[in-house]
């Protein structure tokens, strides 16, 4: 009898046991090394705060209330919020009318915040994707207006 020598009973002289530790290292190394591709995608979104700047164009007197800094942007169609607005800044233009005189018709300039889920093919707040040229029919407490998006950045870390 050999008494002296003791086979191990796995594949190759390793147990059940060494291979399925050896399995799990593999794996956990694979998760660590690829954890945000594997996240991509499954489809799963995070939430980040972002910057965008917008337009009204043709503003006159009579056609546009302004809205205001502080107030909230929501969609008309869904009354869903897409921001609050922190700037905005005004440049009239005038030209002269015949029949009316002389016009003012203004751009207005807005920079706004949202937070929206980043998925891997934009930025969304609801289902409305977030990205320069898009426009957008929306409201504040002051005015409804046409806005179209022509900046926009992460502010997240």
């Amino acid at each position: 009898m050999n008494k002296g020598k003791k086979k191990n009973g796995g594949i190759g002289g390793f147990s059940v046991i060494d291979l399925v530790i050896l399995l799990l290292a593999v794996v956990c190394v694979v998760t660590a090394l690829f954890r945000e591709p594997i996240r991509r995608f499954l489809g799963e979104s995070t939430a980040v705060e972002v910057e965008y700047t917008f337009v009204i164009r043709d503003v006159t007197d009579e056609t546009i209330s302004r809205p205001q800094v502080g107030e909230t942007i929501t969609l008309l169609e869904s009354s869903l919020p897409i921001g609050e607005i922190l700037s905005l800044e005004e440049k009239p233009r005038e030209y002269v009318n015949e029949e009316e005189g002389t016009i003012t018709i203004s751009t207005l300039t807005c920079r706004a915040q949202v937070s929206v889920t980043e998925k891997e093919s934009g930025y969304f707040a609801g289902e409305v994707e977030i990205k320069p040229g898009v426009k957008l029919s929306a409201k504040t407490e002051t005015a409804s207006f046409q806005m179209t998006i022509v900046m926009l950045k992460s502010i997240s870390e």
